[in-house]
């Protein structure tokens, strides 16, 4: 049988020490790296809040337009950058407490999550040049730059030709008014001789017989006849009543300005992608936007009225101009024409006349048959025929001899031209970015807010991007092992952000 026997043991105090400064370096060795695990958690949980605040986009302008934005408002009448943070809060506390709730041990759960919304850029800023930036980014997609160059150079070709058309409208005020002056001066000359000479005899009469047709009174019946829209839209066809309220209009609205001094992106490429992405939403005479708060939006861009109809009167009291502007600058290199139009000039002034007043009549003459003209074309255009931007004498319908006829002259079925949409194009690029992006943010507005549950949605709301600064806290563990007086906690600040594409 063996016997044992106890032996006494110690430990040395330098053994004591290496072990507790080799559990300090493990330990601390420990510490760094869960210092680094936990910072890399709260970097991932701050875009990952960020992302699932971005995920709540307002879904009536995504489904319908295709523009993901952030409804800075959360269905509310006011901007509320706190009800954001809440959110954003509330994503934290969810991610965290799903982590710390988990059985089994976390190295890397958090004491604290809280969010600050610090920069915000809406839809509205920049006078509009962020709603042009994004609606670009959508219509890149399918429309190149050379087509976008196509249709900026049909824009261009017309607003040249008009500027050197001059100003017909001018000339024929200034004719109407020589041929009146004419006219009372005659009238004076006439009372005079009557005072000098004998009584007339029975049947006798001063004022010289003519049959000649003055086209300025031919021109103004037109106009006083049934209103403008009377002349040119076509028979059986009936203009919307539609109306909205521009009290509340974005252009007339105190807007809310984003915090992120951030420009949008644009040029003439970006404002002709804009103008792409609004036309077939929002709808024009030709083809109206039925389910819209208004049919005629493009219309509603150029003229900014209330109504329809309004709109409508405007845009083609415009394309008459442009058009009259165009037929004026052909008739002045009309050979033909011309002498016609110095004929019956001669004729209307007298011929003992200043050829300077002749001249003068001439040229309201031309004005007067350029209108008469621009009244067939705009009806042509808006029973969806084309019109060529430069006439030719081909193609020319109204005579000088009987211009009242343009009233009721049937509408032209010609396919060579241009059509009223792209007309149309040409009076858009006359407004403003800002003009064009907020009107058209209006007619978005006012259909969104058809839908009962979106009635207080105000694009100037919308969110386009944001940033924030996420607040962390965490206990330390394993030098917390050591005593209180090495436990403590550490903070970190992580940004994030989101900006929609």
């Amino acid at each position: 049988m063996k016997i044992r026997k106890k032996e006494n043991a110690s430990v040395t105090v330098t053994l004591c020490l290496t072990i507790v400064v080799t559990a300090a370096l493990i330990f601390s060795l420990a510490e760094a790296a869960r210092f680094y695990g936990v910072k890399e958690d709260a970097a991932e949980w701050s875009h990952l809040a960020a992302e699932s605040l971005a995920a709540g986009y307002q879904p009536y302008l995504s489904k319908k337009y295709d523009l993901f934005l952030l409804d800075g408002s959360f269905l509310g009448e006011e901007f509320d950058t706190d009800a954001l943070e809440a959110e954003m809060d509330a994503l934290l506390a969810y991610n965290v407490l799903s982590v710390t709730e988990k059985e089994g041990i976390n190295l890397y759960h958090m004491q604290k999550a809280e969010s600050e919304i610090t920069d915000y850029v809406l839809l509205t800023d920049d006078d509009g040049r962020v709603f042009m930036s994004q609606t670009a980014k959508i219509m890149k997609k399918t429309i190149g730059q050379r087509a976008a160059e196509k249709i900026l150079e049909k824009v261009n070709t017309i607003q040249s030709k008009q500027t050197t058309g001059g100003d017909p409208e001018t000339s024929m005020s200034t004719a109407k008014q020589t041929l009146e002056d004419l006219k009372k001066e005659s009238e004076i000359s006439v009372q005079e001789e009557k005072k000098k000479s004998s009584p007339l005899r029975k049947g006798e009469n001063t004022e010289k017989s003519s049959e000649t047709t003055d086209p300025f009174q031919s021109i103004q019946s037109m106009k006083d006849a049934d209103g403008i829209l009377g002349l040119v839209v076509p028979d059986g066809q009936a203009v919307s009543a539609k109306t909205i309220s521009l009290e509340d209009c974005l252009l007339k609205r105190d807007c809310e300005k984003g915090t992120c001094k951030k420009s949008g992106k644009g040029g003439w490429y970006e404002r002709i992608l804009m103008q792409e992405f609004l036309k077939p939403e929002i709808g024009n005479f030709i083809e109206p936007a039925e389910d819209a708060a208004l049919s005629y939006g493009t219309e509603y861009l150029i003229a900014g009225n209330e109504s329809d109809e309004k709109n409508l009167k405007e845009t083609v009291n415009k394309l008459l101009l442009l058009r009259e502007t165009l037929n004026f600058l052909y008739l002045q290199q009309d050979k033909a024409k011309n002498a016609e139009a110095e004929v019956l000039a001669a004729t209307l002034a007298g011929a003992t006349a200043n050829p300077a007043i002749i001249e003068l009549v001439h040229q309201g003459i031309l004005a007067a048959w350029a209108y008469a003209e621009s009244v067939c074309d705009v009806r042509t255009l808006l029973a969806k025929g084309q019109v060529p931007l430069m006439k030719d004498a081909a193609v020319w319908k109204t005579q000088l001899s009987n211009l009242g006829e343009a009233a009721t002259m049937p509408a032209d079925d010609k396919t060579s031209g241009l059509s009223y949409q792209e007309y149309l194009d040409a009076l858009l690029y006359t407004q403003s970015t800002k003009k064009i992006a907020y009107r058209g943010m209006d007619l978005m507005e006012q259909s969104m807010r058809h839908e009962e549950k979106y009635a207080k949605c105000r694009m100037d709301h919308m969110i386009t991007e944001f940033h924030a600064d996420m607040t962390y806290e965490a206990d330390t563990l394993f030098l917390g092992l050591f005593g209180e007086d090495l436990a403590g906690s550490y903070q970190f600040l992580e940004k994030t952000g989101y900006a929609y594409q």
